[in-house]
């Protein structure tokens, strides 16, 4: 993929340099998007190269038209949805550059376009197209045009969409793949929190905490409930909230108002006013950890061959573990642990085998001994692969 963005830019700069007609590189690579058959994988570096010259060469001139943008966003859906068979999610993972350029993907483009149509194959053609979302909601996170909680209830716009909901239901996969899958979906959905309004310094881009919170909550209602399609069960099914709800603490906590990103989108950060919502946030999720990990007393099958990573086992008391101690410290960051039900119950929850203390049953090695070797993030290591992996 940087190759891919060097290859683009340098493209660009050539064609300036020489004097090219812009258009007509540009009508040659949609010409190549259009290409069917074996060579559909063509369509995404296509769509990419396209995008790239639109976006660095035609804009000063003002020529990117909508026209343009729909004939880009028909050729990706055509390639990514409507294929058979569908594309293998790392060929669609070469139009990060085309679902990052927010002058291409815009909040319209998403609720118009992208939203629906997700939407719709994801609940005609699961197995398929779920590894496809996921590969397309990780590059919108940073695409900082695109607010997704329209899109995360029902009623309203979002009313034939609801991705939270038809993404929540795979927790509960009897496959190992779209249990994993499903998990480090609604990491993404939780990120799709942008919000946009104009200012004294033209558009301005800042967070909020909408998505976020409805996945959270969402979450933390399947948890505790006890009966009903969404209840999370057994501890094959918790494992996947448990990581999900690690990632999205960490996903804040770096987001947190005093963390410095590295970058102009990873600097944009949530505001002072948010941080009473945020420690609300962390006391209902911390109680409902605590109150869903003692059910867990077993290990969580290990991924099969096919998995997307086969390095460790997804262990749904460990992960739980983890997931409480990323809140807690979500929590210290923000200075909000006093008369916290939620804080106070995950304190109890590491010194209760202290107090009660049995060397059969090992909870004193398990959680204290883990304060001194913490069991592995699932969340962060699923994060390596992929930046390993490309």
């Amino acid at each position: 993929l940087s190759l891919l963005n060097d290859v683009a830019g340098s493209l660009v700069r050539g064609l300036s340099e020489a004097k090219h007609d812009d258009r007509a590189v540009y009508n040659a690579f949609v010409a190549v998007a259009r290409l069917e058959g074996g060579e559909s994988v063509l369509v995404f570096p296509a769509v990419s190269l396209a995008s790239s010259i639109l976006t660095s060469s035609l804009e000063s001139s003002n020529a990117i038209k909508h026209n343009d943008k729909d004939e880009l966003i028909n050729l990706f859906l055509k390639a990514s949805l409507t294929s058979t068979p569908f594309p293998h999610p790392i060929h669609v993972a070469l139009a990060t550059p085309f679902l990052t350029s927010d002058h291409i993907i815009d909040q319209a483009a998403f609720d118009e376009r992208l939203a629906p149509a997700l939407g719709l194959k994801l609940r005609a053609h699961p197995e398929s197209v779920l590894p496809i979302l996921e590969v397309i909601l990780a590059c919108l996170t940073n695409n900082r045009r695109i607010d997704g909680s329209k899109h995360m209830v029902d009623g309203g716009d979002g009313a034939s969409t609801n991705l939270l909901s038809s993404v929540s239901k795979h927790l509960k996969s009897a496959k190992l793949e779209m249990r994993w899958l499903a998990w480090k979906t609604l990491v993404h959905l939780a990120k799709l929190s942008y919000s946009e309004r104009e200012g004294g310094m033209g558009r301005q881009t800042s967070l909020n905490l909408e998505s976020t919170t409805l996945v959270t909550n969402a979450l933390c209602e399947a948890l505790t409930a006890t009966t009903g399609s969404t209840a999370l069960t057994t501890s094959d099914y918790r494992s996947g909230a448990y990581a999900a709800l690690e990632g999205v603490a960490i996903y804040i906590t770096n987001k947190l108002p005093g963390i410095n990103g590295h970058n102009e989108l990873s600097s944009l950060q949530f505001a002072e006013r948010d941080t009473p919502n945020i420690a609300e946030l962390a006391d209902k999720v911390l109680s409902t950890l605590v109150g869903s990990i003692v059910k867990d007393k077993a290990a969580a099958t290990t991924f099969a061959a096919d998995a997307p990573d086969t390095s460790f086992s997804l262990v749904a008391k460990e992960v739980g573990y983890t997931a409480i101690l990323t809140w807690m410290w979500l929590s210290k960051r923000i200075m909000q642990t006093d008369a916290k039900s939620g804080y106070d119950a995950a304190l109890n929850y590491l010194a209760d085998p202290v107090n009660k203390y049995s060397v059969k049953d090992g909870e004193f090695r398990f959680r204290v001994g883990s304060l001194v070797i913490p069991p592995m993030s699932v969340y962060l290591s699923s994060m390596g692969s992929n930046a390993t992996s490309g």
